[in-house]
């Protein structure tokens, strides 16, 4: 069975891609997901595994809608490999395609007046 949980924080900047195929629109994200491992270091850090994420469809618009760069996020999926080939180099990576999510850390809120501090509703299921 394929199925992996991660929770952790959002590294890199969260943009929705779009693009039409068949008279629908087809949505998308891809971002960097920071995750402490259990064990600390002898100088009391812990080890950071980094992992690429991918959503699709309203997965994708609930992500880059309610999370943030910097967010946590517990985000429930497959692993999937990939390869390509360029310039004559065999490449291979490793991304989570994700199934579940709920955001831990919202958005903040922008008004005229400033930034409030209450929360994005959460997202409908």
């Amino acid at each position: 069975m394929n199925e992996c949980t991660y929770l952790g924080r959002i590294c890199t900047d969260l943009v929705l891609n779009k693009k039409a195929m068949d008279d629908k629109e087809n949505y998308w994200t891809r971002f960097r997901l920071a995750v402490a491992r259990k064990r600390v270091k002898k100088e009391g850090e812990k080890d950071t595994d980094f992992f690429n994420c991918i959503a699709f469809g309203s997965a994708a618009k609930g992500i880059c809608t309610y999370a943030k760069k910097g967010g946590r996020i517990c985000v429930c999926g497959e692993n999937r490999e990939n390869n390509f080939e360029k310039d004559g180099v065999k490449y291979y990576t490793v991304e989570l395609f994700i199934k579940d999510y709920h955001v831990i850390d919202f958005k903040e809120k922008k008004q005229a007046s400033g930034v409030v501090t209450e929360e994005a509703p959460f997202p409908p299921e």
